[in-house]
């Protein structure tokens, strides 16, 4: 586990320093690049927590979410395509043999085959759009705050939740 891992560090790290001396030569950064570079983070994240586990003998996989989670974009940002999503994720779950998996958030790939991000605060809505795939019971999402509010209550005393909102309004 610990071999692979590197190895795939070691490639991601190639690859993110090519792209780096790209951006640096032409001085720009496509969104491609950029969702690139902001997810490896939570890629890396989410294999070094796998390999964490692994060492505690617990039997879990990580699943890269970038291979799995199909989005598109809409007027009020990433819809996921969830048919083609969940027949990806079976397929990707096939010969695994785990008691739980640990997804990557934020990442996705677009329907064009590119890998993308769902934005910020991602990861929540990769939690909620996994769940469905999952055909979960329920997602547990921790914060500091229950629910989304009209302001951030240590400096707003009168922030109030609100009740329902569009996940762009979310990310506003």
């Amino acid at each position: 586990s610990q071999k692979l891992f590197l190895e795939d560090l070691s490639k991601s790290s190639s690859d993110l320093k090519d792209i780096v001396k790209s951006i640096s030569i032409v001085k720009e950064c496509s969104e491609q690049n950029h969702d690139f570079i902001v997810g490896l983070g939570e890629v890396w994240t989410t294999q070094l927590m796998t390999l964490k586990f692994k060492d505690e003998g617990l039997k879990c996989s990580w699943v890269d979410a970038r291979e799995v989670l199909l989005v598109e974009d809409t007027e009020i940002g990433k819809k996921a395509n969830f048919k083609e999503s969940r027949q990806k994720l079976d397929e990707y779950l096939k010969n695994k043999e785990s008691e739980f998996l640990i997804i990557t958030g934020f990442v996705a790939q677009s329907i064009e085959g590119s890998i993308t991000t769902l934005g910020r605060n991602g990861s929540d809505y990769s939690a909620s759009l996994f769940g469905n795939i999952l055909d979960a019971s329920k997602i547990i999402i921790w914060t500091d705050v229950d629910g989304v509010m009209s302001g951030d209550p240590r400096k707003v005393p009168e922030a109030q939740i609100i009740k329902e909102l569009t996940y762009h309004e979310a990310t506003e």
